[in-house]
């Protein structure tokens, strides 16, 4: 048994939870607040006053003199180190005290301290027949939880135990709170509130007792009822922080968060040395008010304050610095993280430790994982037994995909902290992220299971354990259908939701599996169950994603009625502001969608929120649906004004004017964007690209490059690298190099297997790439690219059953997959059989139906080209007219209809509708240009057709097939030399 001596206090130490808490001695052992107590006084007894200058030594002599002296023998037992020289001062106290309370219940400690059980248990009994009745409560007390600590616990007796304590010392509170604890604990929920209401109406003035009165009403899902037990722990005991912080975060749990925030404020008042109340307050407030107010609650403490002053709070110094860091201050939360890890000793290890803690996941964030690995070295040599920063090691070590490490450290914090279910959970995320799927189970078991204390921990603590429980139940239904075990999945999902009935995130896992087994009924079910069951502060959310639900499954009335309610119920929430309008988009209600962000703008600047994603949505509606480019410039403009230096935003920004052909402005957007976040891959990736476009292969490797060693871990990188060395620079072993990398750093990414399979399949290696391709459908069953890809190497091949296979497979999965449906046509109208033509025609006519209307233009194209083929000119001609009217930004569609056109010899419109396409999508314009230069080179108009092609080249360097049309020309014209340089 671990335990420790609290050398200021005489104490009973709780082990509920395998958390030490001190229940303090104080003057009197009667009852009333003078009575033990759950926390320790705010100063000693006055009694300690005339030894506290006076050496161990003096202590001694006078204690000889005055052997009567209680208090002298108590103050010296505190004072020794060692158990033996304490034992040897309450003993020789007890042979003229004998029915001293303190000196019997202290000598008990001790021994209880060593492990001698059976020797403290001998001390209580001698206790409780020796001493005064009305002063044993606290030995009844402590005798009963040394009961509970034994290998085979008797609950009887310990109940016996705390009623005849209460018999002795009826208006002693701590012992009703031991007492209804221990009934909580054995299920007696009944037997707990009874023992509570006894408890509040003999000791009334006991705020232990409202404090866990108020939390096992809490626990129990009464948050009402919780409530007045809280107020009443309040009022009764003011000057006592936990009370205003519990009874504020319940009132957050419940949604009202400005009346959490109005207590938390008459806290500080009572307070105002509470850092704890000062860092919750500051949270509500940045949710309510913004940063800048939360900022200024907290910068109140430590204005004035020197780094080194012991009065400047670690608390609040990682609370401004966590701020500074979300607002994306990098540099000013480095600087409090580094005031702190850099204070004096004196100040003791634990501030200094989660410093070096916060420091280090703030450059992990940053993609800094040298800094944060030599950060949390530091740590571990000033504390080489925290599970915490062991744990945070062992994170890093998995990001970088060091398995074996990352081990061995989630082995040394377990082997410190075993108690700690967090680090089992954190332990087998990492054995899934390694495939390990049998280990992992095993670890997220153990972070599942509940202790027989669970009950007994302060309100706070207990939310977090029964979260980490519910979160590696999530895991191990995830686990279960990996493996195909849909039944165990539902029922630890089931689980999940019985564990922790107040986490959203288990009800929506529920969800998603009742829809995939009973359909959406079913899905309709668990979130109408989890709407009961969960705080109303979680409502927003739990809306919010049973719209996205019914949106999925095609009613979208049904998902208005949801994106209302989430917004009645909190209209900052603004993913459902984004989502609804993302729904009117996609039913073409368009103007209804921009109606739609502009409110939530609106309300996003009212309560001063930072929403760069809203804009960056907003802005691609209005540039990709709409073709309202100026309204789009003017949305990302306004993103930026509020969201400076938010590097998705010109990202995003960039890629419109990459698609308008303004090359200049992407470059300078994209440059500005991993400027402003130099970690993050993916904007790297978008300026390489520009320049592979342009035809500065050397300027885009220096950018993969650059952007690789700021981001070593983006596998996304090192495809779009490959594929750059593999189609336009020829390199394909550079690319096989860079694939195998891609697919080191990230096993599960199913876009590195396909490119690479592609990339092999270009080559000829169909072995190799059909190996590659079901790699990729092995670690993303649900996408349908991989079936695709299949299904054409399989055509390839002349295996056309297998291929139709393959093309289905990839539209089971999903249903809207534009090139699987114009595979599958042409593969069924080249059948040689009759009705191929028929069955082909049907399918571009259900497909047109089903696919999204703005990636559907290969079905539509390839449907026009086979009625034009079959002689059915004026049913292709309107094919193409609907198709452009439903998709008027296609390039594809107006080069299609052109294409018609030129081969009725209406030569004018096709030049029209080649204008008309190229202006339509300037980026796609290429293969018009290319198009069009051809009809104008066969018409003989050789310089008109020398100028379509360079207006091509300049839209899309890499584009193959405008330089070879170019070269030809040149070629035919007798500029061969011309011809040679442009090949």
């Amino acid at each position: 048994m671990s335990m420790s001596f609290l050398s200021s206090s005489s104490t009973v130490w709780d082990f509920r939870g395998g958390r030490q808490r001190p229940l303090v001695i104080r003057h009197s052992m009667k009852g009333g607040d003078r009575s033990p107590g759950n926390s320790l006084p705010k100063r000693r007894g006055d009694y300690s006053k005339p030894w506290r200058d006076r050496k161990l030594p003096e202590l001694w002599a006078i204690a000889r003199e005055t052997p009567n002296d209680g208090k002298l023998w108590v103050e010296i037992a505190k004072r020794e180190i060692s158990a033996e020289s304490k034992r040897q001062a309450l003993e020789s106290g007890l042979e003229y005290n004998e029915r001293n309370a303190y000196l019997w219940h202290m000598l008990g400690m001790v021994y209880w301290r060593e492990g001698s059980q059976g020797k403290a248990e001998t001390v209580f009994a001698e206790a409780i027949r020796k001493c005064e009745p009305g002063s044993r409560a606290a030995i009844f007390q402590a005798k009963a939880l040394l009961l509970k600590e034994t290998s085979r616990p008797n609950s009887d007796m310990v109940i016996s135990l705390l009623q005849e304590g209460l018999t002795d010392d009826d208006q002693h509170g701590p012992l009703y709170v031991a007492l209804a604890n221990h009934y909580e604990e054995i299920g007696e929920n009944e037997m707990a509130h009874k023992t509570f209401e006894k408890g509040a109406r003999k000791a009334s003035k006991h705020a232990a007792i409202w404090r866990a009165w108020g939390n096992f009403e809490q626990k129990q899902g009464h948050l009402h009822e919780a409530k007045s037990k809280w107020e009443r722990a309040t009022q009764i005991s003011p000057y006592e922080p936990r009370s205003w912080l519990n009874y504020a975060e319940l009132e957050r749990q419940i949604g009202t968060e400005r009346v959490a925030g109005s207590i938390l404020r008459e806290g500080l008042k009572r307070n105002p040395g509470s850092s704890e109340i000062r860092v919750m307050l500051a949270k509500v407030v940045e949710n309510l008010e913004g940063p800048a107010e939360a900022r200024l609650i907290l910068q109140a403490e430590i204005r004035g304050a020197k780094p080194g002053d012991k009065n400047t709070s670690g608390l609040v110094l990682r609370a401004l610095g966590s701020l500074e860091a979300r607002e994306g201050n990098v540099d000013k939360a480095r600087e409090y993280y580094s005031i702190l890890a850099d204070r004096p000793a004196r100040f003791g290890d634990a501030e200094i430790i989660k410093a070096l803690h916060a420091w280090a996941l703030l450059e992990v964030k940053q993609g800094n994982s040298k800094e944060a690995g030599l950060i949390l070295g530091r740590a571990t040599s000033i504390s080489p037994r925290d599970a915490g920063i062991w744990r945070a090691i062992a994170e890093l070590e998995t990001r970088q995909r060091n398995f074996n490490q990352a081990r061995d450290a989630f082995q040394r914090a377990v082997s410190a902290q075993p108690s700690d279910p967090r680090l089992w959970l954190a332990w087998g995320r990492m054995e899934m992220s390694a495939q390990a799927d049998s280990r992992a189970c095993e670890l997220l078991e153990k972070a599942s299971q509940s202790s027989a204390r669970e009950h007994t921990l302060p309100m706070r603590q207990y939310r977090e354990v029964k979260r980490v429980q519910c979160d590696a139940l999530r895991e191990m239904a995830a686990l279960a259908m990996r493996a195909g075990d849909f039944k165990l999945c539902e029922e630890r999902c089931i689980i999940a939701t019985l564990k922790d009935p107040s986490n959203a995130h288990a009800w929506r896992d529920l969800a998603d599996v009742s829809m995939k087994g009973d359909g959406v009924a079913a899905m309709r079910a668990v979130y109408e169950k989890a709407l009961r069951s969960v705080p109303h502060s979680t409502h927003p959310k739990l809306y919010h994603w049973l719209g996205l639900e019914e949106r999925r499954f095609g009613d979208p009335d049904r998902a208005r009625m949801a994106f209302e309610k989430a917004i009645a119920a909190d209209e900052s929430y603004i993913s459902t502001w984004t989502s609804w309008a993302l729904l009117e988009k996609e039913t073409g209600n368009l103007e209804e969608s921009c109606t739609i962000f502009e409110r939530a703008a609106e309300v996003a600047s009212r309560k001063n929120l930072r929403v760069p994603f809203l804009f960056m949505t907003w802005g691609r509606v209005l540039d990709r649906e709409m073709g309202d480019i100026e309204r789009a410039r003017g949305v990302y403009r306004r993103g930026l004004d509020q969201n400076r230096g938010f590097s998705p935003l010109y990202q995003a920004w960039g890629q419109l004017e990459e698609r308008q052909g303004d090359i200049s402005t992407a470059r300078q957007l994209y440059c500005k964007a991993y400027g402003a976040d130099p970690h993050n891959g993916s904007l790297w990736q978008s300026a390489a690209l520009l320049e592979a476009q342009q035809r500065n292969l050397q300027t885009a490797r220096d950018l993969f490059e650059k952007g690789i060693s700021m981001d070593p871990r983006n596998a996304a990188l090192y495809v779009s690298y490959a594929v750059v060395e593999a189609r336009q620079a020829g390199n394909v072993e550079v690319a096989r190099d860079l694939f195998k990398k891609a697919t080191s750093v990230d096993p599960k990414f199913a876009l590195a297997w396909h490119a690479w399979g592609a990339a092999e399949f270009r080559e000829g290696n169909l072995d190799a790439a059909e190996r590659l391709y079901k790699q990729a459908g092995k670690r993303d069953e649900g996408d349908p690219v991989c079936w695709h890809a299949l299904g054409m190497l399989y055509r390839s091949r002349g295996d056309l059953d297998s291929a139709r296979d393959y093309f289905r497979k990839a539209l089971a999965v999903d249903s809207k997959h534009a090139l699987s449906y114009q595979s599958l046509a042409l593969l069924e109208a080249k059948e040689p059989h009759g009705l191929g033509f028929e069955v082909a025609r049907r399918i571009l006519r259900e497909a047109t139906t089903i696919v999204n209307p703005r990636d559907g233009w290969p079905v539509w194209q390839t449907w026009a080209v086979l009625e034009a083929d079959a002689g059915n000119m004026d049913e292709a001609q309107d094919i193409l007219q609907a198709a452009i009217e439903e998709v008027p930004n296609c390039a594809q569609l107006y080069q299609a209809y052109a294409v018609l056109k030129r081969d009725k010899s209406d030569y004018e419109e096709a030049r029209r509708l080649f204008g008309a396409g190229a202006r339509a999508s300037p980026k796609d314009s290429a293969p018009v240009y290319s198009a069009w230069g051809k009809m104008e080179e066969d018409c003989g108009y050789v310089e008109r057709a020398r100028e379509l092609y360079k207006k091509g080249i300049e839209v899309n360097p890499s584009n193959s097939v405008c330089w070879n049309l170019y070269a030809a020309l040149e070629a035919s014209e007798g500029n061969i030399d011309e011809a040679e340089r442009l090949r």
